[in-house]
C-alpha cells in the first residue's frame, strides 16, 4: 500500500484534531458541572497484596480517571452519538467488523514484514500518540460506521488529479516549528533564536502545537499544494533557500479561525520525483483522494451529529477545568 495512502487512513483515526485546531470534546452546559455521581457502585476490590496489605482498585481506577479518563470518555461519547445514528439507519457495526478492520490497518503498516513486525510497529505507533490499542478500537468502530452513513460517491476532476499528483510526487519538504499564540510571545523567541539559543530547546520549551511538538516541532514532508499545511506556513517554508534557514515570525489561522504564530527552520528538501508520470499512478491518485474526501465527509458528519447531541456529564471527576 502506497505509505501516503497509509498515513492517511491513519490520521483519519488517531489524527481527527488536526494540529490547527478543533475540539473533539462534547460541550458540556454549566449546570452539569454539579450532576450527581451515581451511588451504586461496585465494591472496593483488592488488586494486590504488599505485606498483607491491600492496593484497591479505587485507587488505581482514580489515578487513571485523572489522567486519561476525559480524553477517552470523550471518544466512547463520540461513538455512542455515532451508533445512535447508525442504528436510526438501520446499520449495526459488529466487534468482528472491527477486529477485522483492525487486523487490516496492521497488516498495511508496512506490506512485506512478519505480522509480528508489523504488530510491533504498530504498538509503537500507538504508544508514540499515548494511546491504547482499546481507544484505538473504540475509534475504529466510529470510523467505520461514519464510513458507512456518509455517500461513498466521489466525482474526481483531472484538476484534482493534477494537484495531487503534486503533492504525492512534487517537490517536498520537512521542517521543525515554534507555534504559539501571541504576537508578543513570537517576538520574544525570535530575540532568543537571535541570541543563540537552540531552535529544538525552545521548540520543547515554548511551543504550543502539541501534535508537532510529539514530534519534536517537525512537520512534513508537505508539498506547496497539500492543503493539510496552512497556505502562509507552506508559503514561508518554500520561502527558505537551504537546510537551517529560519523564517520570520509568520501568522496564520487554523479551521476555526484562531490565530498563531509560528518561526519554521527548513530541516530537509525533496526534489520532486520524475520517476513516475501522472498515468502511471493515476489508479493510486484517485484512491488517494476518494480516501481524503470521504474522511472530511465523515468528520463533516461527526460534527454535524455532536453539535445536535444532548450531552451530560455525571461525574464531576472528568469534568474538564474552565
Amino acid at each position: 500500500m502506497n505509505r501516503s495512502l497509509f498515513r492517511l487512513s491513519l490520521l483519519c483515526l488517531v489524527g481527527a484534531c488536526l494540529p490547527f485546531g478543533c475540539d473533539m470534546a462534547p460541550s458540556i452546559n454549566a449546570h452539569d458541572r454539579h450532576a450527581p455521581i451515581a451511588e451504586n457502585r461496585p465494591p472496593d476490590k483488592p488488586l494486590a497484596m504488599v505485606n498483607g496489605q491491600a492496593v484497591r482498585e479505587s485507587e488505581l481506577v482514580s489515578i487513571l480517571i485523572a489522567g486519561y479518563g476525559r480524553d477517552v470518555l470523550d471518544e466512547l461519547v463520540l461513538r455512542e452519538i455515532v451508533r445512535q445514528q447508525g442504528h436510526q439507519s438501520g446499520l449495526v457495526v459488529t466487534a468482528a467488523m472491527v477486529q477485522q478492520e483492525l487486523d487490516q490497518t496492521i497488516e498495511k503498516i508496512s506490506p512485506g514484514k512478519t505480522p509480528r513486525e508489523q504488530k510491533a510497529l504498530f504498538d509503537y505507533m500507538l504508544k508514540k500518540r499515548n494511546m491504547s490499542q482499546a481507544v484505538f478500537k473504540i475509534i475504529l468502530e466510529k470510523q467505520l460506521t461514519l464510513r458507512k452513513l456518509v455517500d461513498p460517491n466521489v466525482s474526481i476532476t483531472e484538476k484534482m488529479l493534477q494537484e495531487e499528483y503534486q503533492r504525492q510526487y512534487g517537490k517536498k519538504v520537512i521542517v521543525r516549528q515554534i507555534v504559539v499564540s501571541s504576537f508578543r510571545t513570537i517576538n520574544q523567541v525570535k530575540k532568543r533564536l537571535e541570541n543563540g539559543e537552540s531552535f529544538s530547546d525552545l521548540v520543547q520549551t515554548v511551543s504550543e502545537d502539541e501534535l508537532s511538538l510529539s514530534q519534536e516541532g517537525i512537520s512534513g514532508p508537505f508539498s506547496p499544494v497539500d492543503q493539510n499545511i496552512p497556505q502562509a506556513l507552506r508559503d514561508a517554508a518554500f520561502a527558505l533557500k537551504q537546510s537551517g534557514a529560519v523564517s520570520p515570525p509568520v501568522r496564520y489561522y487554523d479551521d476555526t479561525n484562531r490565530e498563531w504564530w509560528a518561526i519554521i527552520r527548513l530541516e530537509k528538501e525533496f526534489p520532486a520525483d520524475t520517476t513516475r508520470i501522472i498515468s502511471e499512478v493515476t489508479d493510486e491518485l484517485h484512491e488517494i483522494i476518494h480516501q481524503r474526501i470521504m474522511a472530511e465527509r465523515m468528520m463533516a458528519l461527526q460534527n454535524k451529529l455532536k453539535k445536535s447531541a444532548q450531552v451530560k456529564i455525571v461525574d464531576p471527576r472528568v469534568l474538564r477545568p474552565l
